[in-house]
């Protein structure tokens, strides 16, 4: 062979390999992509979890200590269900800006159908 065809061989050998290599990083990419995006979807259902968790451990403190205040009638024993009734509301808050937040990144797929017309109910007999 002629040095030119020698070149010329060189040169595609190295453009097979290049894009065999570009085509290994783009799969590993979108396999990192993939486990990444995973990983995420359940780390937000974690947090659901845990919030709804820390909602309702709140919510039963609350309650207990507004049952205790009412028995007491003691002002230490009002506060305190003041104030674990505001944690509350204050943790509810917070849940409710983040539902909101995440709801609008939801795709609600497809729209639904209306729903279906009601009826009026037969008369009674009784008239």
């Amino acid at each position: 062979m002629d040095e030119p065809m020698l070149e010329l061989l060189k040169f595609l050998g190295q453009a097979l390999i290049a894009g065999a290599v570009t085509c290994v990083l783009a799969w590993m990419s979108q396999r990192t992509k993939n486990a990444v995006d995973k990983n995420t979807t359940i780390t937000q259902n974690v947090h659901a979890l845990v919030n709804n968790a820390m909602g309702i451990q709140l919510k039963t403190t609350a309650d207990a200590l507004h049952a205790l205040a009412n028995i007491t009638h003691d002002a230490k024993d009002v506060r305190a269900a003041a104030d674990a009734m505001s944690l509350y509301d204050q943790h509810m808050a917070g849940q409710r800006a983040i539902d909101r937040e995440v709801s609008e990144k939801i795709d609600p797929g497809p729209p639904r159908p209306p729903p279906l017309p009601r009826f009026p109910s037969p008369p009674s007999p009784m008239n």
